[in-house]
């Protein structure tokens, strides 16, 4: 069975068809991955910023990073991979991240069948604890410790949290992720983080950026060639199309600006389309990405 497309909700395809889905930027993952392999319990440059305009691939990545992350034997026995909801709109406190962070945690428990972890966790959520944000911290770290592992937290929209935060919080925040085997941070943006860039500011210098650009047309090709052989029999169009028709890939190409995430509408199109026109494609992209752009 072919794996399942999906544009914007990835949460509703399964871990295995988003893996097989998964074709462009894989020299990011595989540089995200030796780093964290290679990182130790103290290493201070272990965390990361992904920084990309919309449909580039961000959120994409994060999830992609937390499966290898949870698959790899030895990052599994080392980490324990959490995931969020995109944006964090109720995080004011480092109280409110932190209890988020427990949030997931459960998730996580139950993803791996740790019933008993998860109940505990759920009824944890539900106390007083969450009212300091020392203990807040205390408590979600005490947690992780008991696990003998680090936390990697996947929190896409990163600068809306740092934005929230007043900068004495940031600098506790800095504190915690700086602690022997505290949480290691992988973060999304939309650009670069501007506390980043000011040398007064706690958080300067302090994540690792790696910019998600426009594919070119050589990644498209290969990308949507790599999709297609996952796709059986559904994928033998766009193959002929992409090896006797280079012009027509390559026209949509440059009228969609190497986007990933139109990269998938672009292949969606081909395999479906009964015309051979360009023009045609054009005007079943645009009326399915105009409210997008």
């Amino acid at each position: 069975m072919s794996p399942k497309l999906a544009l914007y909700d990835h949460s509703s395809i399964s871990d295995d068809d988003f893996v097989q889905n998964f074709v462009a930027r894989l020299d990011v993952l595989k540089t995200l991955k030796r780093r964290l392999t290679a990182a130790t319990e103290t290493s201070g440059d272990i965390h990361q910023v992904l920084i990309g305009a919309r449909g580039m691939g961000k959120t994409s990545m994060l999830r992609r990073l937390a499966i290898e992350v949870a698959n790899d034997l030895e990052l599994s026995s080392k980490y324990v991979p959490l995931r969020f909801r995109e944006e964090q709109y109720n995080v004011l406190h480092l109280r409110d991240f932190w209890r988020n962070c427990t949030e997931s945690l459960a998730e996580w428990a139950d993803q791996a069948g740790n019933r008993k972890l998860e109940h505990h966790l759920d009824r944890l959520v539900e106390s007083n604890l969450w009212d300091n944000d020392e203990k807040a911290a205390e408590q979600f770290q005490a947690e992780i410790t008991a696990l003998d592992r680090r936390a990697i937290l996947f929190v896409d929209n990163i600068d809306l949290i740092l934005n929230a935060l007043s900068p004495q919080d940031q600098w506790i925040f800095r504190r915690h992720l700086q602690a022997e085997n505290g949480p290691v941070v992988i973060g999304a943006a939309t650009q670069p983080l501007k506390e980043t860039a000011d040398r007064e500011a706690p958080f300067y210098e302090f994540f690792q950026p790696h910019y998600l650009n426009p594919l070119d047309i050589v990644e498209t090709r290969a990308c949507m060639q790599a999709i297609a052989a996952t796709r059986s029999e559904k994928g033998e169009r766009v193959i002929q199309i992409v090896q006797e028709q280079p012009e027509r890939l390559s026209t949509l190409h440059l009228l969609t600006g190497g986007n990933p995430r139109v990269l998938v509408l672009i292949y969606r199109l081909l395999e479906s389309a009964e015309s051979n026109e360009v023009m045609a494609d054009l005007e079943v992209l645009l009326d399915q990405v105009t409210p997008y752009y």
